[in-house]
């Protein structure tokens, strides 16, 4: 079945991420060009407003005359023209000559950008540059160091320029540590930069493997991209206490294998791409709740997104498909904390995978740091931030995170929980593959991607207290945020499991679902909340169908209506709590769920229930049901399926086929209240025992009762329908139709309605149960063939309120009895011949499609009824016309109570078809009265309501008495007779004679045969008898014990008996199997002979090695073949 996809995951992810980002710095509209003489050399500043609010510049500097060839260069801090002084603060680039050899420049100078120095500097040999002592920051690259980006070439004018306690400043700036030739005096393992340094610039120390440990001081600011990349050796960074340096540029640290903890400074606002990247010993990176970090970059801690590999979840393209398997580029660390406004995307990028494969990370915190902690953003993480972190458990968010990206905890199998409280958005992925097994959806989610929570499969519990309101009702499905599809194509996925494969390979468990589909999200419980202003469910559509794993689900109260499929084909499905609140189970809402039972008398609001609510076809929740019309829906639902169908006076409306095929239902009650009932609602229910209806029929939509329960039970017998009860408001008209019970076998029929017209045509058709009924005294009219087939129906009688029978009313039927008490009942004739409007009222056209039958077989009453009636009637005419034996009966007749001895009853005289009225108690002394009985052993109850007295009738008083308050003495013991040999006794359903007696009155005795009054289709030959108490073992089976028996159809033979007796069983006319006991050893002659039917012999005995040549001899004459084994 096709589903909408909720989300995508929007292609692949931006390549870009894998760059290096560089900051881009602006520029003012406009440039001014000042030209200065340098002595005699004319120097050109081209000058740009930096935007700073003293107004300073950055500048440009170039000769004028390309031909120059200065000695010099004075790179002055202010330059002056016609229009006025302008201050310069940055320097873009210097031109250089190769004549240059000293370029000085001036005091206020504090920042060069990273192409101030051209190449023809680094390859100079000659040249000596003087910085300023107010330089503070220089751009990286401004040596030109990305020429040579996995080494260093140092610049011969560097090289000449005086170090400080090994390190190399350009004013403020530590620009270069120089590395140590080989193992002599120079080297410096640990550096320590002075105070007042601003900036440690790129690359100062590059592959610098002599450093171990630097100091940094508070001055410092920054920290230049890949400053100690490749310092292997580097094993402590040490930041003053009052360090006020906010930036970790790109690659700051990258490479630095030997580092295993860092603190980072509380004033450090930014890291950069990979500062930590290749930090593979970097077991501690302690962030304070302090930190003002607002921007960690992609790669920062060496992790970046991988591929994961989707396939386990069906046909599907895995995530990041061209990334790597893993990375082992990643840092250490067991625990992070990480400031929420550092987790975000940042122009040009995001930090997508952060932490991806860090299988260390076993715990994080996203806090709120700095000052104004509520008014900063909250947190976006980033895509694969945590995929693949294994033995990630703990992670807190505190409410900080506003959107967990796509793959952002994918793969974080050690992740058991984790609080959503205050997330606004669940991307594509967020928590596929991860190790979940319960969840919850706060109410400040509002969007959630598809197969979010795919492949999580220790998830079992999912809560969703969010409405979800940020996707289109139309695709908020559950099965596409656990991926339960089997593959997806174009815009549509495809369920996993559809009904079609149900039917071959049903699923009725969470249990059996994870055997079939291990690999998948296996949701057991789901419980959904209201938020206070509605449900996820809310006018969604299938929102949880195709759930093959659910079994329980909790709705809130408040909730008003079950959208159409709600939980449609959720074939495990075993309870839902149902709020009394609903009001609308909509179409489809439970259809196919085999397992569910439903207490519909706690839905006290219901009012509608829709097409297919509850449908079933297959036992199992398939789609198709094998087998003709006939013989489809009788398997079984095994363990579930709905069991009562006891719908509240709320109800009004009830759907099309809306409880069609529930197997188990034992009993259902339409109230009064229910308006319309649409086409097969209620059909092929055939575990019914008890159907109720108190709703009107003129109110069954567009189908006739019959269309509406119908069941298809009645060809092999095995409807169980025991009692119909037809409400007083059942129909309002009072008239009722055709054929409204075929399809319906039942044992009683309860018609309340006081306004009944007649019995419509067919209305009991083929009911072979129906074995009484009391025609109702409003009835007028017995419609054609309304008792046709009724075969276990034998007396009936029609009161003198019923004026026409119509033809067939009785064909076929078991009737015996008939009591006619109308004297001038209109008993309809059978015609093949066209009937006028005037004829009608004595005849009905019949058509004869059997040319074995003739007119005469569609009387109303078959001749072989004997009629009772009055004398002179029509029923005394219809029965010599056809020729009925009739009895005439008394217009009224006495009722004696015998009350056996208690206090005088009056006898009643009642007349004819009437009812005695139950007179009071009669009393009797020490006794209780039980009840009046219609015989003297007081087995048969008399029922005042129900038997109408139509012949003179004693009914007999049930006494019990009461017990004794004096202590009753005590029986001495009954001594029973000893028993002797030949002594016959009988024992249930045989009589045996006693063939031995011991002193301790044990013995053996032989089977004679049927006791008196006894027969059976089976013999078993019991082992052992009882007698006083003492055990007899059942040794023979006596000469013709059975001969000629006609019921028997099995034998069994005990394991005592040795001896089967001359023709025991001959001439057996039914006889078919026999079983021999392990431990005969004789069979007579002919002890099975002339057995017609006898197919198979069973022998236990392994004393009976000559069967076969004996076989002729005991089987004579069996001639036709039957097996022995």
């Amino acid at each position: 079945m096709k589903q909408k996809l909720m989300s995508s995951i929007g292609g692949c992810l931006l390549l870009a991420f894998l760059l290096l980002v560089f900051p881009i710095r602006g520029q003012a509209a406009d440039s001014i060009t000042v030209t200065d003489d340098d002595n005699g050399v004319k120097v050109q500043y081209e000058l740009s407003k930096r935007g700073d609010s003293a107004g300073t510049y950055s500048a440009a500097i170039s000769f004028v005359d390309e031909d120059a060839t200065p000695e010099k260069l004075h790179i002055k801090s202010k330059v002056t023209d016609a229009n006025g002084t302008y201050e310069i603060k940055n320097i873009e680039s210097v031109a250089y000559k190769n004549s240059l050899k000293l370029v000085k420049i001036e005091e206020g100078i504090t920042s060069m950008a990273g192409g101030a120095w051209k190449t023809g500097y680094a390859d100079s040999d000659t040249v000596k540059i003087s910085f300023p002592s107010t330089l503070e920051d220089v751009e990286d690259s401004f040596l030109n160091w990305d020429k040579h980006q996995d080494s260093v070439i140092v610049p011969k004018w560097l090289s000449k320029m005086q170090s400080e306690n090994g390190v190399v400043y350009a004013g403020k700036v530590a620009v270069y540590v120089p590395k140590a030739e080989n193992d002599d005096a120079s080297k410096v393992s640990e550096i320590t930069f002075k105070d007042g340094c601003t900036k440690i610039a790129h690359k100062a120390l590059f592959k610098n493997t002599d450093v171990t440990k630097v100091n940094i001081p508070a001055s410092v600011k920054a920290i230049g991209g890949a400053a100690f990349s490749g310092c292997t050796n580097l094993l402590q960074v040490n930041f003053a206490a009052n360090a006020q340096i906010k930036d970790l540029d790109w690659r700051a640290f990258y490479d630095c294998t030997a580092l295993t903890s860092i603190k980072i400074p509380d004033s450090v606002t930014r890291i950069g791409t990979e500062t930590f990247s290749g930090c593979t010993s970097l077991a501690t990176i302690d962030i304070s709740k302090e930190s003002k970090l607002t921007k960690i970059e992609y790669g920062a801690f060496g992790y970046y997104p991988y591929k994961i590999d989707l396939k386990s979840l069906g046909n599907f393209y895995d995530i990041n498909p061209s990334g790597p398997s893993t990375s082992a580029q990643g840092v250490k660390v067991k625990e992070i904390y990480l400031p929420k406004e550092s987790i975000k995307n940042y122009g040009g990028g995001s930090a997508a995978g952060l932490f991806a494969g860090c299988t260390t990370l076993e715990k994080v915190t996203i806090g709120s740091s700095g000052d104004a902690k509520a008014e900063l953003p909250k947190a976006e993480l980033p895509y694969e931030m945590f995929a693949g972190c294994t033995n990630l458990k703990t992670v807190n968010m505190d409410k900080n995170v506003n959107t967990i990206g796509t793959a952002a905890f994918a793969e974080c199998t050690g992740l058991k929980s984790i609080d959503l409280t205050g997330v606004k958005e669940i991307m594509p992925y967020a928590f596929t593959k991860a190790g979940l097994s319960e969840v919850t959806i706060p109410s400040s989610v509002e969007k959630i991607g598809g197969i979010a929570f795919g492949g999580c499969i220790s998830l079992e519990t999912m809560t969703l207290e969010s409405r979800w309101s940020g996707e289109d009702s139309g695709y908020r499905r559950m099965v596409n945020i656990l991926g339960n599809f089997s593959y997806v194509k174009g815009e549509y996925s495809y369920n996993m499991h559809t009904s079609s494969e149900q039917v071959n390979n049903p699923i009725r468990s969470n249990e059996e679902f994870r055997a079939n589909y291990p690999g998948q999200t296996a949701i057991k419980t789901l419980i959904i909340k209201n938020d206070g202003e509605g449900t996820a469910l809310d006018n969604s559509s299938a929102f949880a169908a195709h759930l093959v794993s659910l079994e329980n689900v909790t709705l809130p109260e408040g909730m008003k209506t079950i959208p159409s499929g709600a939980f449609k084909q959720c074939f495990s499905l075993k309870k839902v709590v149902l709020p009394s609140s609903i009001e609308t189970i909509g179409n489809n809402a439970f259809d196919s769920d085999v397992n569910l039972d439903i207490d519909f008398t706690k839905l006290t609001n219901l009012t509608s229930i829709g097409d297919y609510a509850f449908s079933i076809i297959n036992a199992n929740g398939g789609n198709s049901a094998e087998g003709d019309s006939y013989t489809k829906y009788k398997d079984e639902i095994k363990d579930g399926g709905i069991k009562n169908i006891i719908l509240p006076e709320s109800v009004k409306t009830i759907g099309s086929r809306a409880f069609f095929g529930q197997r188990n239902v034992k009993k259902i009650v339409i109230p009064k209240s229910v308006t319309s009932i649409q086409g097969q609602a209620f059909q092929m229910i055939p575990a019914l025992e008890e159907l109720e209806v108190y709703a009107s029929l003129d109110k069954v939509s567009g189908s006739s009762f019959n269309e509406v329960f119908w069941s298809n039970t009645r060809n092999d017998s095995t409807g169980k329908l025991k009692k119909v009860i037809l409400g007083e408001s059942y129909s309002a008209t009072g008239k009722i139709g055709s054929a409204l019970f075929y399809g319906l076998d039942f044992d009683e029929i309860d018609i309340q309605m006081n306004n009944i017209q007649n019995l419509g045509s067919s209305m009991f058709m083929k009911n072979t149960r129906l074995k009484s009924f009391t025609v109702p005294k409003t009835v007028k009219v017995i419609n054609q063939a309304a008792f046709y087939g009724t075969t276990a129906l034998k007396d009936i009688t029609i009161p003198k309120n019923v004026q026409t029978m119509d033809v067939e009313a009785f064909r076929k039927s078991g009737l015996e009895k008939i009591w006619i008490l109308n004297k001038d009942l209109v008993i309809k004739e059978p015609t093949t011949e066209d009937v006028t409007e005037e004829e009608s009222a004595a005849k009905t056209k019949v058509y004869i499609y059997d040319p074995k039958e003739t007119v005469k077989d569609f009387i109303a009453i078959p001749k072989d009824v004997t009629i009772y009636g009055y004398a002179g009637s029509t029923a005394e005419a219809y029965a010599k016309q056809n020729g009925n034996k009739f009895v005439a009966i008394n217009p009224e007749n006495k009722v004696i109570f015998d009350s056996v001895g208690g206090s005088k009853v009056e006898e009643q005289t009642i007349e004819c078809g009437e009812f005695a009225k139950k007179p009071a108690d009669p009393a009797k002394e020490g006794y209780t009265f039980k009840g009046w009985y219609t015989n003297k052993e007081c087995t048969n109850a008399f029922d005042f309501d129900k038997d109408s007295i139509k012949e003179e009738t004693t009914l007999y008083a049930k006494w019990e008495k009461n017990p004794s308050s004096k202590p009753e003495t005590p029986a001495k013991p009954e001594t029973k007779p000893a028993i002797k040999k030949n002594a016959k006794v009988t024992r249930g359903k045989y009589i045996y004679k006693v063939t031995s007696v011991t002193k301790n009155q044990t013995g053996t005795v032989q089977v004679c045969g049927f006791a008196k009054g006894k027969k059976a289709a089976t013999i078993a030959i019991p082992s052992t008898i009882t007698i006083n108490g003492k055990k007899f073992k059942v040794t023979s089976i006596a000469p013709k014990a059975f001969l000629k028996n006609k019921t028997v159809k099995k034998v069994v033979i005990g394991n005592n008996v040795k001896v089967v007796g001359t023709k025991a069983f001959y001439n057996a006319k039914k006889l078919h199997t026999i079983t021999i006991g392990k431990n005969v050893i004789t069979i007579k002659s002919q002890a099975f002979g002339k057995l017609p039917k006898l197919k198979k012999v069973v022998v236990r005995s392994k004393k009976l090695k000559k069967l076969k040549k004996i076989k002729k001899k005991i089987f004579k004459p069996v001639k036709h073949k039957f097996t022995i084994k």
